[in-house]
């Protein structure tokens, strides 16, 4: 602008650069991005990947209570572990010789099976969704290549750390 108001540039001139330009601004917020994961990865070549990791934030870092989750093992444990008090079949059940033992430790691994099937089922879910939604690159880069988990002492990658996340997740919904 400053050439074209001193004269030094034509119109024609100054109307090309602008457009050069313009489209050189459109480019500088993802030019922006690049260089500082570019500057992050410099701060420790050793551990650090450059890739887009919204998907494996999403899946790995952000984590919270899943209301509908507890609720559906709700819903879905009290018929199995209390359907014969509603009728008074419990009363039935005592009696008999295996009753009360065979039945409650059936109930026992029915109740753990169902909520580490439904848990396995959801992060499945969630899987199949961030990988559609963001896509998950590099599943064999280091853990530390995600801000969350920057000063992580464990020597893991993203894949076998969402493996492991994934069991802890499982025998949490199972407790």
């Amino acid at each position: 602008y400053q050439a074209y108001y001193a004269g030094y540039l034509s119109a024609e001139e100054f109307e090309a650069q602008k457009i050069t330009l313009q489209e050189s601004a459109a480019r500088y917020q993802g030019l922006n991005v690049l260089y500082e994961q570019y500057m992050y990865v410099l701060g420790s070549e050793s551990n650090r990947w450059l890739f887009y990791t919204n998907g494996w934030d999403a899946l790995l870092s952000k984590d919270v209570p899943n209301i509908f989750f507890i609720a559906a093992m709700v819903l879905l444990l009290l018929p199995l572990l209390c359907g014969e008090y509603g009728c008074e079949m419990d009363r039935l059940l005592l009696s008999t010789g295996y009753g009360s033992s065979v039945m409650g430790r059936q109930k026992c691994l029915l109740a753990i099976l169902l909520a580490a099937g439904s848990s396995l089922a959801f992060e499945i879910l969630r899987l199949v969704f961030c990988a559609l939604k963001y896509g998950l690159p590099c599943p064999n880069a280091p853990i530390q290549s995600l801000q969350t988990f920057e000063n992580c002492i464990f020597d893991v990658s993203l894949g076998n750390a969402l493996v492991i996340i994934l069991c802890i997740r499982m025998a949490g919904a199972v407790f």
